[in-house]
């Protein structure tokens, strides 16, 4: 493909982008067709097809086979430089949110787990894997991995209503100072597409965190996935 090609698609791009907003479409609004476009910017259908291609790879469109191209909704941001609860840092925006438990168990720490929440290997682990929820939206799965000798008898909490952070804090008496995260990039199997309302093999977030309290001591490391079609990880850099 040529610059020249590539500068005319960029083109037509940007004229598709004014012609969603001049017409105040709205999330799943169908778009035009490409010939439509084709004749009313004067080029050829290729040229509309590539700009049409730009867009739904940065997730501001999406196709329906047979059923043309859609406006797609807009990404949640998740501000990665902000230590707050999934329900509460949401609600503070305005959203609303909602979890689905799918496990609560106690296991024993395999050598990853107990790795990376620097405990003994076979350790007693409390394991909790929820779907999480933004207006009905499902946007993540979250699995938490907490030590039991920090917080016994947690199963009787009900974390498809309680705030794990919340009770962590107000509870067993932790103040939570900090996390870290490292952050991949990985696909969506099967079971997890599902869970989220999404396609198999769909680009998602892997996000490794950890959550220290003021002693240091990791108090939960959690595996989440956000897909990225809904997702996205904003953080602010600041000047030394």
């Amino acid at each position: 493909m040529s610059k020249y090609t590539n500068l005319l698609s960029d083109e037509i791009r940007e004229r598709i982008e004014s012609y969603i907003i001049d017409n105040t479409m709205l999330p799943h609004d169908k778009l035009p067709s490409e010939r439509f476009f084709a004749e009313l910017f004067g080029v050829n259908r290729q040229t509309v097809r590539t700009a049409l291609k730009q867009l739904k790879n940065e997730h501001h469109l999406y196709t329906l086979r047979g059923k043309g191209n859609f406006i797609s909704s807009p990404k949640y941001k998740d501000e990665t430089d902000l230590l707050a609860s999934f329900s509460k840092g949401w609600k503070e925006v305005g959203q609303t949110t909602s979890s689905k438990v799918i496990e609560f168990s106690l296991i024993d720490a395999s050598l990853s787990i107990s790795t990376n929440l620097q405990i003994a290997l076979g350790e007693r682990v409390y394991k909790l894997e929820r779907v999480r929820c933004i207006n009905n939206d499902c946007v993540a799965i979250e699995i938490s991995f907490i030590p039991e000798k920090y917080c016994k008898d947690m199963a009787r909490f009900d974390f498809s209503k309680e705030s794990l952070y919340n009770i962590l804090e107000k509870v067993y008496g932790y103040h939570l100072s900090y996390i870290e995260e490292k952050i991949g990039i990985t696909s969506l199997n099967e079971i997890d597409a599902k869970l989220l309302d999404c396609d198999t093999g769909t680009d998602a977030f892997y996000v490794k965190g950890f959550t220290f309290d003021d002693q240091k001591r990791i108090i939960e490391y959690c595996i989440t996935l956000n897909p990225s079609d809904k997702y996205a990880l904003v953080s602010q850099l600041t000047e030394l």
